[in-house]
This record gives C-alpha cells, structure tokens and sequence, in this order.
C-alpha cells in the first residue's frame, strides 16, 4: 500500500545507504528506550494512585492468586472504590513482573515502559509501509521525542500505557491484511494477517474502559474495509466471508472475557460509564454539540500543545511544537487521500484517529485527557504524512523550476536538498524533545504540576508509608495524617504489608457519591489528625503504645506510663526547612 506520496526515490538505496539507515532506526529506538526506560522509577514521581492499585494488584495476584479485593483471577479489578471498576489486563502485566522482581513501582511500570518502545517502533512500521523508508523514519523521531508518549510510557496505567500500543498495532496489522500486493488467491498470509488483527481487537477491550467504544467501532471498520477489499476489488464474495470470518473468531474470543463480565457483573461492568459518561438522554441537538466541541477540542493548539490544566499529572506537555504544523497538513493530507482518493490505508488511519477520540468526547469532562490515549500514537504517524506532502510538493516545484532553467543542461536532483532538510527536521524534533526533556528534570512543577499536596502523585503518602516500613510493628495504633486520597492504600503498599493480610485487614468507611472509597480505619491504622488522636488516647485505657504521625514530619508517640512525646523526623518531612529533631517532651493530656 505505498503512496505516491514515498520519498524512499529521492535516495537510492545502496548497500552502503541500506546500513547507514539501519544504523539510524536502530539508534533511533535505543533513544526510544532510553527516554522510557531511564530512572523509571523516579520520573514522573512515585507514585500516581491509579499505577499504585494496578501494581498492587498485580503483586496480590502473583503471590495470592486474587486481586487486593479478594477477587480469584479476576476479569474486572476493583480500582479505588465501587465506581471504579476497570478491565484486569494491567493487573495481570504487573502480576508477571512483580511475581519476579517484587512489589516495587519500578516492576508496575516495566510493562508501561516495554509496550511504550514497542508502540515506537510500530508508529516506524505503520508509516513504512503507507509512505516508504525515508518517511518511517521521520515518523519514528516524532514518536520517540513526543512528550505525551514519554510521559505515557513511564506510567503504570493502562490507559496511557496500553491504549497507544493497541492503537497502532491494530491499525498495523490491518494495514498488512488489507495490502493490495497480496495475491488473495494464492496466499494464506492475508488470512494469518487478519486474525491478528482480530485478536489484538478482542485484546484491546480487555485493556481499558474506553477500549471498550473504540474496539468494536475499529471491528466494524474492519469488517468494511475487508469487504471492500476482497468481496469488490478481487471479486470474490466468498472468500469475503471466510476472511471476515477469519477476523471476528479471534476477536470474538479474545473479547469474550469482558462479555462475560458485562452479563455476570453488569453493576461492575457499567460502574465507571456510569460515573463519568455524558448523559445518553440529552438529545441529538446536544450530543451534536458535544461531538463538534469535543473534535475542536482535539484540534486547538492549546489543546494540543499543552494540557489546559485536565490531569495536568498524566502529562507534562502533549505534543512538540514542531510537529504541530506537520499533525495539521497530515490531517487535511490524510482526510483527502482518504475521502477523494478512496485509499484503503489512509481510510484506516483517518477512522482510527476519530475512534480513539470519540470515547472523551463521550466523557462529560476532561476531553483531552487519557480516555483518549490511544489517538496519540497515531499522531507521529499522521505528522510524518504531513513532511512527506511538504516534502513531495518541495520536490515538485523545485524540479518545475529546474525544467524551465533552459539555461543548464544538467539533469534535475533533488536528493541533496532532500536529505539536508529530512535531517534538519530530524535535528529540530530531537532538539526540541531533548528541550522538554531537560525541563520536566529541572522544574518540579512538570514532574508533578501540584507538588507537594498533588491529589494524584501523593508524595507525602509514599514517605509515610515508607517511614511506617520498619517501625508499625511497634505500635498497636497508629494515626496517619496526611494530605491526599487513598491513603490506605498507600500505607498498605509502602509500609510492607502483604496482599494477604491486606485482604484480611477490617477497615471501617464508606463510598462517596461519585464511587470511591473513604477509609477511617484500616487495620491498626487510622486516618485522623492529632486532636482526634490525642482524644482517643484520653479517652482509652493508655495502656497500648500508639504513634501519630503527619506528612511535615511531626510524630507523637503514646506510650503506658510514660505519656505521649513529641519529635520532628526531617526525612519525612522531606524538607530541609524543618526544625531540628527536639527531645521527647511530654504533651499535656
């Protein structure tokens, strides 16, 4: 399915040319791996609430055989509260790499990292085969250095980990299903192809709510082109049929795990659609509305460029200001070979990028953010149609000048400017990705944008958990009171407890309105400021060793007898600013 639009004729390939190109794709995807894989456990900042439930998860079902909830081999996992329900695929990722490196947020981002390298390189492979060589290659680099894509593969979430990944594999395999230059009739490769296809399309339901929308909607534009494809161009009905066929068994019995959920658990199933979906019942007028205002969304530059305050924490900055030129001039490239010149492939990008948008648009809030993760591999891709138009056009009016010079006889070239500006946009992409780079490390306001009260990268509950690690043993009670949501989980996790006794730990709460849990108490720990503790061992026998403890480092120790004591821990507190440590002091009761 290679375009006219190919640059791969510019520069002919000899045995030399072929290696150095090599050479590039490969140290292209070693910086892929790189951005992605350096101090992964570090940046962005450990750790997010939802990366924490899927890792713990993960590591309850490697040693327990059930998620945290006490669920055995769970289909649907249950996130941070009875709205929050979410396909168990993750889970069972970390489960692997926990089973073998432990609980740690290095082993529950390692398959966020793997599938993030893995996408690159399907972005290179996408584009190779719609436009050539030379122009996969441009893709590539705008994959590789794309802000949004870094920040999605250092995450242990499945809908900026994943989504992407299955987004442009799909698309990929498609591509290779429906390539012209299959002789139908002679070849079973088609056929492998396409069921695939439909398993990695069964696959993607299992990865994250969202997928749920856009994996049948890709099925049916599959279903389509596939017809197209061999029922009309090759004029062989039947054999449409057992290729469709051939596409929807894998897909049926890949998906079949979340069927089973939707008639088994449909309040689980349903949970989260419930919570966040825009309201079905509204009327055409207004989802007509909400289906233009949500596209725009997706096309401003604001939107694009940066993340208008949505969930700033799931990204530190969307798209390169480079490739912001070139993600418009594909669009329009991509909608016109599409729509005027009916081709197969460019119909498949253009109708996977509107799919992976439409499920945040459905969302009635946060447009931009991860319920449209997956339309973000596909944007390298689209950019790189973009230089590949400007770079056709280029050539084609500087070879119109040349012909009209009858000054010269010299035959007309392009490949020295062509390979001059192909690298100068490979420099402007690194350079402007390594910029961003260099920015997220330097200011603590990209790694996290809220600091140190963030409501999501909740800092001050990772430190008290790991200051709780080796002392909570102890203690009979210990008061947390820190900042943020969640905070039993984070105790748990951090503090060492294991997924068997956190199944076994009585906790006393409820859910609020929108579906999430609010703990008082887990186990020995209580989620209270100092007045209530103080109250309560007033109000006790004093004759246990209690411990509160708060995220600026203050703790006070209850002890029989010897009455409560005060002290300023500077570790916890994370801070240099703190006062130094004081003696133990007793505290009027």
């Amino acid at each position: 399915m290679t375009d006219p639009l190919s640059l791969d004729d510019t520069y002919p390939r000899s045995r030399r040319s072929a290696l150095a190109y090599g050479t590039c794709v490969v140290a292209v995807l070693v910086a892929a791996a790189v951005t992605r894989f350096a101090a992964l456990e570090s940046y962005p900042t450990v750790c997010h609430v939802d990366e924490l439930s899927n890792t713990y998860d993960g590591y309850s079902i490697a040693t327990t055989g059930a998620d945290r909830a006490g669920t055995q081999f769970p289909i649907l996992v249950r996130g941070m509260g009875p709205g929050d329900y979410r396909p168990a695929l993750y889970a069972y990722l970390t489960a692997a790499t926990t089973s073998v490196l432990g609980f740690s947020i290095w082993a529950g981002r390692l398959p966020a990292a793997i599938a993030g390298v893995i996408a690159v390189y399907l972005v290179f492979l996408v584009t190779r085969r719609l436009l050539g060589q030379t122009t996969a290659l441009i893709a590539m680099f705008f994959a590789t250095f794309s802000p949004i894509l870094i920040q999605y593969a250092r995450q242990g979430h499945e809908g900026t980990a994943l989504a992407p990944l299955f987004a442009i594999l799909i698309v990929y395999l498609l591509l290779r299903a429906l390539d012209h230059r299959v002789d139908a009739d002679r070849s079973r490769g088609q056929l492998w192809w396409l069921a695939a296809a439909g398993l990695a399309m069964g696959l993607s339901a299992n990865v994250y709510g969202t997928m749920r929308l856009t994996a049948p909607l890709l099925g049916l534009i599959a279903v389509v082109l596939i017809t197209l494809q061999i029922a009309w161009r090759q004029r062989s009905p039947k054999r449409a049929i057992v290729a469709v066929t051939v596409f929807a068994l894998p897909a049926a019995i890949a998906v079949f795990p979340q069927f089973y959920a939707m008639l088994d658990q449909p309040e689980h199933f349903f949970a989260r659609a419930k919570v966040v979906g825009h309201n079905w019942q509204s009327g055409m007028q207004k989802w007509s509305i909400r289906l233009v205002e949500g596209y725009a969304a997706h096309l401003d530059p604001r939107g694009l460029l940066f993340s208008n305050g949505e969930y700033a924490e799931l990204s530190v900055a969307r798209l390169s200001i480079v490739a912001l030129p070139f993600l418009y001039m594909g669009l329009l490239v991509t909608a016109w070979r599409a729509i005027i010149r009916r081709h197969a492939g460019y119909f498949l990008l253009l109708a996977a990028v509107l799919i992976a948008i439409a499920p945040a648009i459905a969302s009635k809030r946060n447009l931009g953010i991860l319920r449209a993760a997956g339309v973000w591999s596909l944007y390298p891709v689209i950019c790189a149609v973009g230089a590949a138009w400007l770079a056709t056009t280029a050539r084609q009016i500087w070879h119109g000048l040349c012909a009209r010079n009858k000054a010269t006889d010299r035959p007309v070239t392009f490949d020295r400017p062509a390979l001059v500006a192909t690298a100068c946009l490979a420099v402007a992409i690194s350079a402007t990705g390594i910029n961003t780079i260099h920015r997220y490390l330097a200011e603590p306001t990209w790694r996290h944008p809220t600091w140190y009260d963030s409501a999501v990268y909740q800092v001050q509950l990772v430190r008290v958990g790991s200051y709780l690690a080796p002392r909570h043993h102890e203690y009979q009670r210990v008061y947390v009171d820190a900042p943020g949501f969640f905070g039993f989980l984070y105790i748990a996790a951090f503090s060492g407890m294991t997924p068997a006794e956190y199944q076994d730990t009585p906790r006393d709460g409820d859910a609020t309105w929108d579906g999430w849990d609010r703990i008082d108490r887990f186990g020995k720990f209580h989620f209270a400021d100092r007045s209530r503790a103080e109250s309560d061992w007033s109000a006790s026998d004093r004759d246990r060793t209690w411990l509160f403890v708060s995220a600026d480092g203050h703790t006070v120790t209850f002890r029989p007898e010897a009455g409560a004591h005060e002290s300023i821990d500077l570790a916890l507190a994370g801070s240099g600013t703190a006062p130094p440590d004081r003696p133990h002091a007793p505290i009027s009761e």
